[in-house]
C-alpha cells in the first residue's frame, strides 16, 4: 500500500492511495536475492483542482489501475542467535505494461457556469511515464521452519511526472496538470522456497 499527501491541494484531507499486489519468483546467492513476477498496481489520485468560473473544479479523481512487471534487488544479513531474522535494503523498478482505465485517457463532460450556462471541458492524456520506483528497508522472519514473512517500509518515486494530462474548457487554452506516484509504502508478503518443495517432491516420487 502507498500513502501519499497531494501537496498542492488547498484542502484538507485529499490524498493519494494505491494498492500493490502480486506473484513473483527471485533467486538468492549468499545475502544477495533478484525477483520478479507480474504486479498489480490500483493507483487511486487524488483531485487536482482548478479555478474556474470562481470555484475550484475537481478534474482528476479516477483510479488508475495497471498491470506491472516489477524488478526488485535485495541485501540483507541474518541476525539473531538462531539467524531466523534477516534485515537490509531493496531498490524496486517498475514498469506499467497498460492500464486497464480508458477515463485514464480521454475524458470529456459539460461544466455548468455562474450564470447556468454549460460548457463543453476536455481532459485528455498527452504523455505517459511508465517507469516509478520504490527503496527501502525490509525484514524476513522465518516462520515454519522454510517459509519467510516478509516486511518493508519504503518510499515510491519517480524520475519524472508519471501522467501529463492537457484540460481544456471551451475554446481556451489547455492547463497543463502532472501527476506522480510517490509516497510512503509499506508491504506484507510471504516467500516459500521452491528448492525445499522440489526436495519433499522427489521423496514422494
Amino acid at each position: 500500500m502507498r500513502y501519499g499527501v497531494y501537496s498542492e491541494s488547498q484542502f484538507s484531507g485529499n490524498e493519494d492511495l494505491s494498492l500493490y499486489y502480486g506473484l513473483g519468483f527471485g533467486f538468492r546467492k549468499d545475502n544477495l536475492s533478484f525477483e520478479s513476477g507480474l504486479s498489480f498496481f490500483h493507483h487511486d489520485s487524488s483531485p487536482a483542482y482548478i479555478e474556474v468560473f470562481g470555484r475550484s473544479l475537481d478534474i482528476t479523481g479516477s483510479g488508475s489501475p495497471n498491470l506491472v512487471l516489477p524488478f526488485t534487488f535485495r541485501y540483507d544479513i541474518p541476525t539473531g542467535a538462531v539467524q531466523t531474522v534477516r534485515i537490509g535494503a531493496f531498490l524496486n523498478t517498475n514498469l506499467a505494461l497498460f492500464g486497464f482505465n480508458k477515463d485514464d485517457q480521454r475524458r470529456s463532460g459539460q461544466i455548468q457556469t455562474p450564470d447556468r450556462e454549460l460548457v463543453d471541458y476536455q481532459l485528455e492524456l498527452i504523455k505517459r511515464n511508465p517507469f516509478f520506483f520504490k527503496t527501502g528497508v525490509h525484514s524476513r522472519i522465518r516462520v515454519f521452519k522454510s517459509s519467510f514473512l516478509n516486511l518493508e517500509l519504503g518510499q515510491f518515486f519517480t524520475l519524472g511526472a508519471n501522467r501529463l494530462y492537457d484540460f481544456t474548457l471551451a475554446e481556451d487554452s489547455p492547463v497543463r496538470i502532472s501527476r506522480k506516484w510517490e509516497g510512503l509504502s509499506w508491504t506484507i508478503g510471504g516467500i516459500f522456497p521452491l528448492s525445499v518443495w522440489e526436495r519433499k517432491l522427489v521423496k514422494k516420487t
